[in-house]
């Protein structure tokens, strides 16, 4: 059987290492663009390199850019993300799996590759002039670069230029003219007239010297404003961004718990809402969106009334605590300064905590580890808490927990159970009234499920909820994302362990060698909580590869790569709250709680 060691690190903590290769590409911005953008459109890369011995890999001329923001270029294998090398060196250095991003200077250039040691050379390009605009019209008095994706045609885009004066700059060398706002560079002498504004895009043309300024169409302009920003109306309007007049986006925007409206001009005539949070679509003169605290990244389509609101990690923790779920704050099993049982949120209203194991005993909801606001209810499994209500009386078992910070609903319901179901797993489900899938996951956290040891043989299989077709997940090989109600997975026949994420989708059938996770005897964080930094060390002796943080929303905040058996991690720059560390050796991860003071 041939041998697949995959284990993929997503949300769930997987490892990649030892894939077999059957190609090798050069990809990224700096190399006409990123597989599925328009010249690169997969699913085959477009710049193959070729190899005769598997290892050795050459590209006898390739064209390449300046590094934009977010640019560069990588090395990948197999037209996948799964195996690809980066580093931050150039024209030669040591790829990383997984490294950053490979800064480039425009040229065309010879690639060698080796996909055992990562070493790269891009060798053989011919230097390329620096042209700048210049003149009193240019607010930067150095001038500002542009660049060039063909060596012919040289750009620079979003410039704000003043009432004045510009000319070109190439290797020192000006030409200008005196036609505004296209026209062709004459000689050194005349200054090219520019009239204020902001422009789309500049160009210039250095083998016919066709200068061309785009100026940037007018668009409404459209802010938000309500109590959830400090006031409603003049002095409170936060402007948002647009390219197009129908999209407008704002990042990071900080609220209290309160209301916003989206409104034109700074003014009342033209202004939408909705009573829908986070998305919904907003009508004129609708009612104003009712904010929770957080930060958020706004998204508003002017021509439909579209809007989303995309939340941070700002929101209020809240906890289940109590007798029934491990002890009240103080007792042995709750010993602070933070509650254990923090629940997960995406918009800080609806908190949800999976898998949570109960005892017979009492419970409360409550936030920022502190009784300042806190929820209580006689009902359970189901019912509406009030502030400073009731504790809760439980009764044993696991549970899924869903909690309304603002109505203050709560369901205390059964996990979603995962199965894997198949011809290749031992045989697809009768529709039997009662029947219960074989193969189950097993979840720490409602999200990432895993089944270790499972023998498949050749055949299909797909993953299962609850024992029913109602939610079932499929692919087209064992591992990737997982699709609703995609088509069934092949397998081919082999003992493997087999983990997913239920809401990425993520996947992968790994076979088990050399794939055992830490035990806590064999790896140490401390201090844990920490105010400061955490301290990761594997008393194995093993390397310690990579240590991503992310937080509870899944969001990696900070990776590092020690390649030594103990690493330190920064905390200081994170907001205090619950994170989760993903660490990696070469044979094995594991997922850790952290918190942080």
């Amino acid at each position: 059987m041939k041998k697949t060691i995959l284990l993929f690190l997503l949300l769930t903590s997987f490892f990649i290492g030892n894939a077999q290769m059957n190609s090798i590409a050069i990809v990224g911005e700096a190399a006409g663009g990123w597989p599925g953008t328009p010249n690169d459109p997969g699913p085959i890369d477009f710049h193959q390199m070729t190899s005769t011995d598997g290892e050795n890999w050459t590209l006898a001329s390739i064209y390449l850019t300046n590094s934009q923001s977010g640019g560069g270029l990588k090395f990948r294998a197999n037209n996948d993300w799964n195996l690809n090398w980066g580093a931050t060196d150039f024209p030669s250095g040591i790829g990383l799996q997984n490294g950053a991003n490979i800064p480039c200077v425009t040229g065309t250039y010879a690639v060698n590759f080796n996909s055992t040691t990562g070493a790269y050379t891009f060798s053989g390009a011919m230097p390329l002039p620096i042209v700048k605009l210049i003149g009193s019209a240019v607010n930067d008095s150095s001038g500002i670069v542009m660049s060039s994706n063909d060596a012919a045609i040289y750009s620079i885009s979003n410039v704000d230029l003043t009432n004045g004066t510009a000319q070109f700059e190439a290797d020192g060398n000006l030409f200008g003219g005196d036609v505004f706002p296209a026209g062709t560079v004459v000689d050194s002498v005349l200054q090219i007239p520019v009239i204020a504004g902001n422009y789309s895009s500049i160009t210039l043309n250095i083998t016919t010297g066709e200068y061309n300024f785009v100026a940037s169409p007018v668009y409404p302009l459209i802010s938000l404003t309500g109590t959830a920003v400090g006031g409603t109306g003049d002095g409170f309007d936060f402007d948002m961004t647009t390219s197009d007049g129908i999209h407008y986006s704002y990042s990071n925007l900080g609220t209290v718990d309160g209301v916003l409206q989206f409104r034109s001009g700074h003014a009342w005539s033209l202004n939408y809402g909705s009573t829908a949070f986070p998305e919904g679509v907003a009508t004129l003169n609708g009612a104003a969106i009712p904010v929770p605290l957080g930060t958020w990244t706004i998204e508003f389509n002017l021509s439909t009334g579209a809007y989303t609101f995309t939340g941070s990690s700002s929101f209020p923790s809240v906890a289940i605590v109590g007798s029934g779920a491990g002890g009240w704050p103080g007792d042995i099993g709750n010993p602070g300064p933070f509650d254990i049982n923090q629940m997960t949120t995406t918009d800080g209203i609806n908190y949800t905590s999976y898998a949570l194991p109960l005892t017979d005993g009492e419970l409360k909801f409550r936030q920022n580890n502190d009784w300042t606001i806190n929820w209580g209810d006689i009902a359970f499994p189901s019912g509406i808490a009030t502030q400073g209500g009731a504790n809760i009386v439980t009764i044993a078992g696991t549970y899924t927990v869903q909690f309304n910070r603002i109505t203050g609903a709560y369901t205390f319901g059964n996990p979603n159970r995962i199965a894997i179901v198949g011809s290749g797993a031992g045989g697809w489900p009768t529709n039997t009234v009662g029947e219960i899938d074989a193969n189950q996951l097993t979840s720490t956290d409602g999200l990432t499920f895993r089944l270790n040891n499972i023998t498949l043989t050749d055949g299909l299989v797909k993953f299962r909820q609850n024992n029913s077709w109602d939610v079932n997940w499929g692919g087209t090989s064992l591992f990737g994302t997982l699709v609703l109600n995609g088509p069934d997975i092949p397998t081919t026949a082999g003992t493997y362990s087999v983990a997913m994420n239920r809401v990425t989708g993520a996947y992968a059938f790994a076979e088990p060698l050399g794939t055992t996770a830490f035990h806590p005897c064999n790896f140490k964080v401390y201090p844990n909580p920490s105010n400061t930094v955490w301290n990761f060390a594997s008393t194995a002796n093993k390397n310690i590869v990579s240590i991503q943080i992310v937080d509870v929303l899944g969001k990696t905040v900070l990776t590092i790569n020690p390649a030594a058996t103990a690493a330190t991690v920064d905390a200081c720059s994170l907001i205090s709250g619950l994170y989760f560390a993903k660490i990696a050796t070469a044979t094995a991860t594991e997922t850790v709680k952290l918190i942080k003071k």
